[in-house]
């Protein structure tokens, strides 16, 4: 069969960076009339780096068949596979073609096509065309025809088996580059604005006050308002007397003004009335006239406030007695809630019990007290709901129906639990109740017990502890 074939033969890289690596091998079988030899044929396909063909490199078997012009295609590396970076690093290359294990002619040259299939790519790849999809059919009259493909950011091209994507798989990562020098750790932060997590070590200093887990911390200043519930602080002392000290969980600038209510809770039994025996800025000591089951307080600073948009005013007046007035020193918007507490921190010997009297104004009150005394302490807010720092109370008034054991009262909103509370009579006659003690509290409302059932009026403050 050998003698009556002629060969031309056209040898161009398929792929470069796939493994393995294919090259399309074109050529045209005539018998020695001239006319098509259509075949199937079997030829034998070697690869050498001489012209003389003695350093074979590849060699397989293709199996092809002509068409009615005897052009025929196949692709090294198909059968047997094809070392791609040895072809692409070789100065040059051969093709031998042979039929029935006889070589057909002499070794082809191919070093001016596939001696670089890197460059042979690189160069062709600037002046393939641009489409999004095949732009003609894959046929043996297309074989090495290639173009970008748009949709798959690829080059492609047609070989036997179709279209291809000229594209490898990825390669293995490399291992992770030392680590840099760590850089300077810079002046300490003074403030810690944009933080998001992290952990805060050493010594904190806080001034004022910060918010952390959507609640409010600390006791922020100007003014500083603090709040307590302590269980059993007036107990016995020098027979029928009872004293008790509070410390505070902070410590005030000056004296703080200081409120504090009465709790019998447990047993409704025990003692009537309490007032300021001492008075420091870091704690203070009442007297009762009998032991306590509890004390609500509150202290704040003295003088003029705005908290939560609205007014509070606080102070001390000296020289209390019965039908004495306190005058503010700014006019309330609209009557305000009024708390008292009788003050002889000076001599521990006078006025006990005192209460409102009369209708009430926008710039002070009057009192009525059960003898004179060193001095009355007393804060006017208006009515409504505060928050400062950790602390939320509500300040109101309320008109209770005849009752004195006990009286009941529902809150306008419930607290999450029990809140303290601070009471202050109002009797506008002044014929009525003389002391009032809370007798139960829950967080939807609060009983209390008072010495008549002719009072009129209470005011009181409900207090709570955000933590």
């Amino acid at each position: 069969m050998s003698k009556s074939i002629l060969l031309l033969v056209l040898a161009q890289p398929l792929l470069a960076a796939a493994v393995p690596a294919h090259m399309a091998v074109q050529g045209r079988l005539t018998g020695l009339h001239g006319g098509p030899t259509p075949g199937p044929i079997d030829l034998q396909l070697s690869l050498t780096v001489d012209s003389a063909g003695l350093q074979v490199v590849h060699t397989e078997v293709a199996s092809v068949v002509a068409d009615a012009d005897g052009v025929f295609g196949a692709v090294l590396g198909a059968s047997a596979p094809l070392d791609g970076e040895l072809v692409a690093e070789a100065d040059e290359l051969w093709l031998i073609v042979g039929v029935e294990g006889a070589p057909i002619g002499a070794p082809l040259p191919l070093s001016s096509v596939a001696f670089a299939l890197h460059s042979y790519l690189a160069d062709v790849a600037r002046a393939i065309p641009v489409a999004g999809s095949e732009p003609l059919p894959c046929t043996g009259a297309s074989l090495g025809a290639l173009y970008f493909d748009t949709a798959l950011a690829t080059p492609r091209l047609c070989g036997l088996s179709g279209w291809i994507s000229l594209v490898g798989p990825a390669g293995p990562a490399g291992p992770a580059g030392p680590e840099g020098p760590k850089g300077d750790p810079g002046e300490p932060r003074l403030t810690i604005d944009g933080l998001i997590g992290g952990t805060l070590t050493g010594d904190l200093t806080v001034t004022g006050s910060f918010t952390a887990n959507g609640g409010s911390v600390g006791y922020p200043k100007n003014p500083r308002v603090l709040f307590g519930f302590t269980p059993d602080l007036c107990t016995p002392s020098h027979g029928d007397t009872y004293y008790g000290y509070q410390e505070l969980p902070a410590t005030f600038a000056q004296n703080p003004v200081v409120m504090a209510t009465n709790d019998e809770s447990l047993n409704n039994n025990g003692a009537t009335w309490l007032r300021l025996r001492s008075v420091a800025p870091n704690r203070f000591g009442l007297r009762c006239n009998a032991g306590t089951d509890a004390i609500s307080w509150m202290t704040i600073d003295p003088g003029s406030h705005v908290i939560d948009g609205k007014m509070v005013v606080a102070g001390r007046t000296a020289s209390i007695g019965n039908n004495s007035s306190v005058f503010f020193n700014a006019i309330f918007p609209t009557n305000p809630v009024v708390l008292l507490l009788p003050d002889e921190s000076g001599d521990d010997n006078g006025m006990s019990r005192v209460r409102m009297i009369g209708a009430g104004a926008t710039s002070g009150f009057q009192v009525w007290a059960d003898g004179n005394g060193d001095a009355l302490q007393w804060v006017a807010m208006e009515p409504g709901t505060y928050r400062r720092g950790r602390f939320r109370w509500v300040a109101g008034t309320l008109t209770p129906t005849s009752c004195s054991d006990p009286c009941n009262f529902t809150f306008p909103t419930p607290f999450s639990s029990a809140p303290g509370m601070l009471l202050t009579i109002q009797d506008t006659d002044n014929n009525g109740p003389t002391w009032i003690r809370t007798s139960k509290t829950t967080p939807t409302g609060f009983s209390f017990r008072w010495d008549s059932t002719a009072g009129e009026r209470v005011h009181y403050v409900a207090f709570e502890t955000d933590e």
